[in-house]
């Protein structure tokens, strides 16, 4: 996992490479239903990634870049000291 600075709110999320997520293989996610991040869970498929190969996904608004953000906000001290040792 990785660390992202989401408007000054650091959040957890799957490393990404040029594919989009690093864990997305050819046969779809590598990790696990109950190892998947809820954000992923949540994600609502577009026809369009099944035809072009890349990802159109949108995500239900209780799982939005808001919700994370002050979901993850009471942790800010700790990703704070990790994201320091990486």
């Amino acid at each position: 996992m990785t660390l992202r600075n989401v408007d000054g709110v650091l959040i957890p999320a799957p490393p990404e490479n040029e594919h989009g997520c690093s864990f997305l293989q050819e046969t779809g996610c590598a990790l696990e239903a109950d190892e998947r991040p809820c954000q992923c869970l949540a994600l609502i498929p577009d026809l369009e990634t099944l035809l072009d190969d890349v990802i159109h996904c949108r995500l239900l608004p209780d799982f939005g870049s808001g919700t994370a953000r002050e979901n993850w906000r009471p942790f800010q001290e700790l990703l704070n000291q990790t994201a320091t040792r990486i």
